[in-house]
């Protein structure tokens, strides 16, 4: 099989591309060779002692030689093709990438802006719950002393009768029906903060109610 010239790559410049011809040429080539390859499958080396066993084993000596060859040769022309290509693809590539990085460098800018502002807001509003939860926790201690005061009895006094308690130890474990939400909690959260209420599962709104003014 003789070699076939080399085709045709970038010269002055100016980028030519691989002719139909030859990519014609090579799928014939890979045909034939397709062909040879079911030979080689087929070929038999004569057993060791049996007679023609060094000229079999010669002849698949001499054609894997000459397959390394041919591979050689077809790759020496593949690289003169990519080889320019490559050059031309590395220097587009590089007309690109001050855009490209700097477009990148710009969404990861806007990327952190973004998650800086919702971990301010994020603050803000832990800020004000704590400010919510600050203003009630006197009433609360307050209304904690009564009911404790009330509780007070004369030793006399004292009975035991049966009372029966319980203990949500593991409030996962609960089924959804017997859970309910702190309503009291959350109409204290949502009067301190009003529209700014940011309780996952629970929206807040102003709904007005009749008032009258002092005097009428």
């Amino acid at each position: 099989m003789k070699k076939k010239p080399a085709p045709p790559g970038i010269e002055s410049g100016t980028l030519t591309l691989v002719t139909k011809d030859l990519s014609k040429d090579l799928e014939a080539q890979a045909g034939e060779l397709s062909e040879a390859l079911e030979l080689v499958r087929g070929y038999r080396i004569e057993p060791v002692g049996a007679p023609g066993h060094e000229e079999s084993l010669a002849f698949a000596e001499e054609s894997r030689q000459l397959t390394k060859e041919q591979w050689a040769e077809y790759e020496e022309q593949r690289t003169s093709v990519t080889g320019p290509l490559n050059g031309v693809l590395k220097t587009i590539n590089g007309w690109f990438r001050p855009v490209l990085t700097t477009l990148k460098a710009m969404e990861t800018a806007w990327n952190q802006k973004i998650v800086d502002a919702a971990t301010q807001a994020a603050a803000a509003q832990r800020a004000l719950i704590a400010e919510a939860r600050a203003t009630e926790a006197p009433a609360l201690l307050k209304e904690t002393l009564v009911e404790a005061s009330a509780m007070v009895l004369r030793p006399s006094a004292v009975t035991l009768r049966d009372n029966w308690v319980f203990e949500v130890y593991d409030p996962a474990a609960v089924p959804p029906e017997y859970l309910c939400p702190d309503l009291e909690k959350i109409g204290k959260i949502v009067g301190a903060l009003k529209d700014k209420t940011a309780i996952p599962g629970v929206r807040a709104w102003n709904a007005p109610i009749v008032a009258s003014r002092p005097g009428q």
